[in-house]
This record gives structure tokens, sequence and C-alpha cells, in this order.
């Protein structure tokens, strides 16, 4: 469930809302106690610009407008976020890597075996659209923004 949003509006004037990055991750039950995210990701932020993030796919998918995120998983090194269209049944997931984590070359060397293992292997690995091993971009991390695999 995402509470709190950045409003932002598309050239042609239609307005959008989309969450900052402490707003899509979801609350967890531990014992008998509800932590909210925005306590639990201080050691887990990547910094991202979740609106340049949207825009990002948005150009990458060829989508008219910014995607719905949602959390998806968070492990010891990346976050990773669901970003669906708004009005067609399509979703990409996005993994950005945790900054205290972060190693420079090591997206590229994920893309690089994924699309080795796909493309040469025939191995099942989901296809990348868009990737940047920058953290010095608009979205202000490093990131891959890939195919949802069912």
């Amino acid at each position: 469930m995402v509470l709190f949003y950045t409003h932002d509006v598309s050239e042609e004037g239609q307005e959008y809302d989309i969450p900052d990055e402490a707003h899509i991750y979801k609350p967890v039950i531990i014992g008998r106690h509800i932590l909210p995210a925005a306590e639990l990701t201080e050691s887990n932020r990547t910094g991202v610009n979740t609106r340049a993030l949207a825009w990002a796919i948005s150009e990458a998918m060829g989508w008219e407008e910014p995607p719905i995120f949602e959390s998806y998983g968070t492990g010891s090194f990346n976050v990773t976020f669901l970003a669906r269209h708004r009005r067609y049944d399509r979703a990409v997931i996005v993994r950005v890597p945790i900054a205290a984590c972060y190693t420079p070359g090591s997206i590229e060397t994920s893309v690089a075996t994924m699309t080795f293992a796909r493309c040469i292997l025939g191995l099942p690995c989901p296809q990348i659209f868009a990737w940047n091993d920058n953290a010095s971009n608009p979205v202000n991390a490093p990131y891959v923004i890939m195919e949802e695999i069912q």
C-alpha cells in the first residue's frame, strides 16, 4: 500500500502521483509488531529518484504515462520494484542496488551475463529493456529495467 506521493504532471497536463522511495515498501510484521516500511529502509536506501525512474521506465517501454510502483522485494544487495502500466496488463521489474553495497561495474556485468544466458545459451532469463551503471544519472542510482517473468 503506497501512502505518500510526489505529484507530477506530464507535458500534456495529465496529473500523476508517484511515491517516493520510502513509501513504496510494505510494512513488515515482526512478532506482534508492525513496523512501518519507512523505519525499516534506513539501512536499505538506494537514493533513487522515483520520479526520474518512472519517466525512465516510460521512455524505455514506450509508455505514454509513468507506471505504478509496488514493492517487489529487498535482498542483501538490491531492492526490486514492480512497475505496472496504469491501463494495460503490462509490468516490468526494476532492480536498484542498495547504495552502501554497490560496486561499480556490477550492473554492467549482470546485464552482460543475463543477455549472454538468454541469447546465446537459450536459458530462461528476463529480457533487459534498459539499464544504467552510473549513479550520476537523473535517477540518482544505477538501475536495470527488465521483463517480469511469470
